[in-house]
């Protein structure tokens, strides 16, 4: 005759209630730890903005064009992402600016989905 075994209903009830009361202090703290989400130029720093700021702005313009053309042609995110073999999140990340470093790539193939050329200058420096 074989003994029934009782499982828990959830992983969670496996787990010895002093244990658990520790882990979900630490879960706690963790949280409160990482609630503030640093701008980036707090990771970067002063010296960083001022290297990245003009490259950074200037991708942020490509892609404020980009997105008027998509707009201009009646194409959502997805019809962008159909056309040019891309995530519509991605393009969704990528105009609402939080895909800071996108790929050439990316950035070609929404381009040529909107009927647009990208381009890359070396321009003399102004300063």
């Amino acid at each position: 005759m074989s003994v029934p075994t009782t499982q828990p209903a959830s992983p969670i009830d496996a787990i010895a209630p002093e244990e658990l009361a520790r882990l979900r202090a630490a879960a706690r703290l963790a949280r409160a730890e990482y609630a503030h989400k640093p701008t980036w130029e707090e990771v970067v720093g002063p010296e960083g903005v001022k290297n990245a700021a003009p490259f950074y702005f200037e991708l942020l313009a490509g892609v404020a064009q980009l997105k008027t053309a998509r707009q201009a042609l009646g194409l959502s995110l997805a019809d962008v992402a159909a056309k040019g073999d891309v995530s519509a999140d991605e393009l969704e990340r990528l105009e609402a600016g939080r895909l800071v470093n996108p790929s050439w790539q990316l950035l070609g193939r929404y381009a040529v989905a909107v009927g647009r050329t990208l381009r890359l200058a070396a321009e003399p420096d102004q300063s």
